[in-house]
């Protein structure tokens, strides 16, 4: 054997195994790189969902009155101005009602998502409010006002699909297509207050909130709430008085006679009773919502229209019980679906 034979023949066994390893692992490397591809697009994927909830509920957007001037919106977000920690209620009616002939609030959201498309579910609590009614002669007796908490049933529901406000089926059946559906949930205090100074209605059996709110103090015993009315017939308005029912019946049975109010508890029997004029009559607002400690908490107060058989109604608070009055704060989810459209 030649000087230096052994070692060629290691070099080349070597060699031989080197190009096997390099073999081996260019053959495998496109399978190595697509396997890291979709674990780094499952990561990315799986953050955008949270990211744009996170977004949508953690802000009050810009500016942050903007679903009181949609004209003025910049970025959409559904956090309450005053309370942080909670989602506002009217911002999601605003999100909700609007988007489909707003292209700002589409955008934001779509921004939101990175132009995927998106399926938004609001859970609120549904009030449960009936009130047996008997006439001739009139009375009322309150047969349940509650709220049901039901995650099953969205009260609201939003999607946009290829950059489009749809509707619920439409986003069904392009989830169902789509390879990846990321989902996102987030449970938040919902802050709702709702006020206005005065209110009109024509005849109706539609079940309408005019004050939701709490309570930082018991209303003074001077101020009242105004019902005017036209024709002859009755309104009968559901009441919250922290954890009482009520309910309010202003009647006038003919043209001659005087427009009257009466308030009974939930079990039918009449608390007060207050004659007006030909037109109206003042109810004060102690009679609906009483006296209570506030040092111990806030009391919830809420008035509803449950049914009117007036030819109109015009109701004026003569006071300003929104001096009082923060948002009503109670439990939501809001859920949120994204996917790839193909």
């Amino acid at each position: 054997m030649r000087r230096g034979q052994i070692f060629s023949l290691d070099a080349l066994i070597s060699l031989v195994i080197v190009i096997m390893i390099v073999g081996t692992f260019l053959s495998t490397s496109g399978e190595l790189e697509s396997g890291i591809s979709g674990v780094i697009g499952w990561y990315s994927r799986s953050q955008i969902a949270d990211t744009a909830l996170g977004l949508l509920v953690k802000n009050p957007g810009t500016p942050p009155n903007w679903n009181e001037n949609l004209s003025s919106l910049e970025v959409v977000g559904l956090g309450n101005s005053l309370y942080s920690y909670a989602v506002d209620y009217d911002k999601i009616k605003a999100l909700v009602g609007y988007a489909p002939t707003n292209g700002k609030i589409v955008e934001s959201l779509l921004n939101f998502t990175y132009r995927y498309s998106l399926l938004l579910k609001f859970f609120l609590p549904i009030p449960q409010i009936k009130i047996q009614i008997t006439t001739s002669p009139l009375s009322v007796r309150v047969l349940n006002f509650t709220y049901i908490y039901d995650l099953s049933v969205p009260v609201y529901t939003l999607a946009i699909v290829n950059g489009s406000v749809a509707s619920i089926a439409v986003a069904n059946v392009s989830m169902a297509s789509s390879d990846w559906v990321e989902v996102a949930n987030s449970k938040h205090p919902l802050a709702m207050l709702k006020y206005n100074r005065s209110y009109s209605f024509v005849r109706t059996s539609t079940l309408t909130p005019l004050i939701i709110g709490d309570l930082r103090a018991p209303v003074p015993t001077y101020s009242k709430l105004r019902v005017n009315v036209t024709g002859v017939g009755y309104a009968v308005f559901a009441v919250r008085d922290g954890n009482e029912a009520k309910v309010l019946v202003v009647e006038k049975a003919n043209q001659s006679s005087l427009v009257k109010a009466v308030v009974y508890n939930a079990s039918g029997s009449a608390l007060y009773t207050v004659n007006g004029t030909l037109y109206y009559v003042e109810i004060p607002w102690g009679y609906l919502y009483s006296v209570f400690d506030p040092t111990k908490g806030l009391k919830t107060v809420e008035l509803w229209l449950y049914e009117n058989s007036f030819t109109k109604v015009y109701i004026s608070d003569n006071w300003g019980l929104d001096s009082l009055l923060q948002p009503k704060i109670s439990p939501c989810e809001i859920k949120l679906w994204v996917w790839d459209e193909k």
